[in-house]
């Protein structure tokens, strides 16, 4: 019996970041869907303490933790109980984070190529586990990583996160790096935010619609689940941070946003709940592009950029992004991002809508507040994009004038009204809060 005492963060952040998981073969099939399997549970138990350290850490704590991964205290401190001091907590889930991504990347080759009828389904139900595995563990480190994102102080959080470097690259197990080729991000990445946009460039919209026991169709419903987390997580980064927006649109990688928004992922009947997640992907890109918007267009973003040519070499600008949106159509964009306010974010294995109800309204809570933001921005575009096409107009009478005049002063005030509308919206759901509470 082990009597050590063990700090309640520390097991908080154990549980978040793996579910407790312990695998277990199902044989080949979806087995692993059902409410009582071990993926299914350690889904919910990795959720429920995900939204347990968001409702009891403070900002002054997440804080120092992330300080602590940059500039680690001298190994002859002790914390509060008398024990040495560990690698810190931050820098283990970023561990964690990194080493299970590079994992599921250097699996994709092996169940891409797995045929419905192969001899080897019978040989590939260890891969599976080990595939769950790594599902549950970089989902959760992930959430884990957005909790310290929200909690923090401000930016400064946000920037020391954006100083910490993805591991590099070891074995994950012999036997996997043996027998799969490996794809791994780049081990040279500048820092986590281009390393997580390498891996969400790896995902493929177009595949994984086969059979319900094949093989590559469950690798690829775990994938569409990994990259839910790590588009939420982006997202969580870039909120009032434009330096870390202009490292998401400088990143090469960040083309694929593009792909992913315009994606249609079909479902097969009976595939709804393995399929979840795939369902939810464009919304996030295009979330994740809308708040992008926002925040470079921020009147301090140069003062805040880590490198004044990062905007040059960027995959994606201001004019670009609003491109993409137009010709998709303003209308549809809004529609499709506004479809996840009110719907719980997919778990891992989880069908429906399992999930912690605290993580589910923080969730929509924070998704809600970001959609009205991004509607506010597209008003705020339209606008001025109408002024200069107007400023460009060839009309040099006095009724243009008057005309572009009128047009102006009831653009300015769309946009007026739609911060007063963003900031009532804010204030009745405040209020439905506060009496759901009481």
């Amino acid at each position: 019996l082990n009597l050590e005492p063990v700090a309640a963060i520390d097991r908080l952040l154990y549980l978040a970041c793996t579910g407790a998981y312990r695998p277990e073969q199902h044989g080949i099939g979806m087995d692993c869907y059902d409410e009582e399997s071990a993926e299914v549970t350690a889904s919910l138990i990795s959720t429920h303490a995900i939204s347990t350290l968001r409702a009891c850490l403070p900002s002054e704590t997440a804080s120092r933790m992330v300080l602590h991964a940059l500039a680690p205290p001298p190994p002859e401190e002790a914390d509060a109980m008398g024990a040495p001091l560990e690698e810190p907590h931050v820098s283990r889930m970023v561990s964690t984070l990194v080493n299970n991504l590079r994992f599921l990347q250097s699996q994709q080759k092996y169940f891409h190529d797995l045929k419905e009828d192969s001899k080897e389904w019978e040989t590939v139900d260890m891969e599976l586990m080990s595939v769950h595995q790594a599902t549950i563990f970089a989902a959760g480190s992930a959430g884990t990583l957005g909790v310290f994102l929200t909690n923090g102080e401000g930016d400064a959080i946000r920037e020391m996160l954006l100083r910490l470097v993805p591991p590099p690259s070891h074995s994950m197990t012999s036997e996997a790096n043996d027998t799969h080729d490996s794809s791994e991000s780049d081990s040279t990445s500048s820092n986590l935010i281009d390393f997580i946009l390498q891996h969400v460039a790896t995902y493929d919209p177009l595949v994984g619609n086969g059979s319900l026991s094949s093989p590559s169709a469950t690798f690829h419903a775990s994938c569409s689940y990994v990259t839910v987390t790590l588009l939420r997580l982006l997202s969580e980064w870039v909120e009032g941070m434009p330096k870390a927006a202009a490292e998401v649109l400088s990143s090469p990688s960040s083309v694929c946003l593009g792909v992913l928004l315009r994606s249609n992922p079909k479902v097969n009947e009976g595939q709804a709940s393995q399929s979840s997640g795939a369902q939810v992907i464009p919304a996030l890109s295009g979330l994740l592009l809308g708040l992008c918007l926002e925040y470079i267009l921020n009147d301090t973003m140069d003062s805040n950029m880590s490198d004044g040519s990062a905007m040059d070499r960027a995959s994606w600008t201001s004019e670009t992004i609003m491109n993409l949106i137009q010709s998709m159509g303003v209308g549809k964009f809004l529609n499709l991002i506004d479809t996840w306010r009110k719907r719980p974010l997919p778990l891992p294995f989880c069908s429906g809508g399992m999930t912690s109800e605290m993580e589910r309204r923080a969730f929509a809570n924070w998704y809600g507040n970001n959609v009205n933001l991004i509607r506010r921005r597209m008003v705020i575009a339209l606008a001025e994009t109408g002024d200069e096409d107007e400023s460009d107009s060839d009309g040099d009478g006095k009724g243009d004038a008057a005309e572009n005049k009128s047009s102006r002063s009831l653009r300015k005030m769309l946009a007026s009204q739609a911060k007063e509308i963003e900031e009532l919206h804010e204030k009745v759901e405040e209020a439905l809060r506060t009496i759901s509470i009481k």
